[in-house]
């Protein structure tokens, strides 16, 4: 579908299909958020988000809700 992108059908297949394991890797906030946890000197990118992430599998979907929490309120 013109439009919608890989982004787009992760963040559909996570919250609207309720996929555990998907993983929103090029999400610039899911980045940050990874960054701030794992302490990067800078932010990962998207091919390098989804590399960290392999470990987290099968629970890739809530690393990401927890990575955007995280994101917003880095005091967690």
């Amino acid at each position: 579908i013109k439009g919608i992108g890989r982004w787009s059908a992760e963040i559909y297949l996570l919250f609207a299909e309720g996929r555990p394991d998907t993983w929103p890797a090029g999400d610039l906030a899911v980045q940050e958020g990874i960054k701030r946890l794992l302490e990067l000197a800078e932010r990962p990118s998207e091919k390098l988000a989804r590399k960290l992430a392999e470990g987290w599998s099968p629970h890739r979907g809530a690393m990401a809700i927890f990575t955007w929490h995280y994101y917003d309120n880095p005091a967690l």
